[in-house]
């Protein structure tokens, strides 16, 4: 997919001051979004990718 690579390019360049957990948490959100193609906090944080089986973290990861 190419739309996280240009989101990735397009933050970077016109925000720099973003910390990079956080720009990674929006690319796996939109991710996600194209994945899933469901709009909604829990069908989101479901699909995000995990090391762990923890759904909550996800869910609360797709919250903030």
């Amino acid at each position: 997919m190419q739309a996280p690579r240009f989101l990735h390019n397009l933050l970077t360049s016109s925000l720099s001051v973003i910390h990079a957990k956080r720009l990674q948490t929006v690319l796996d959100t939109v991710g996600a979004l194209l994945g899933e193609r469901r709009l909604g906090l829990t069908a989101i944080g479901r699909a995000l990718p995990s090391s762990t089986d923890a759904e909550p973290v996800n869910l609360i990861r797709t919250d903030r």
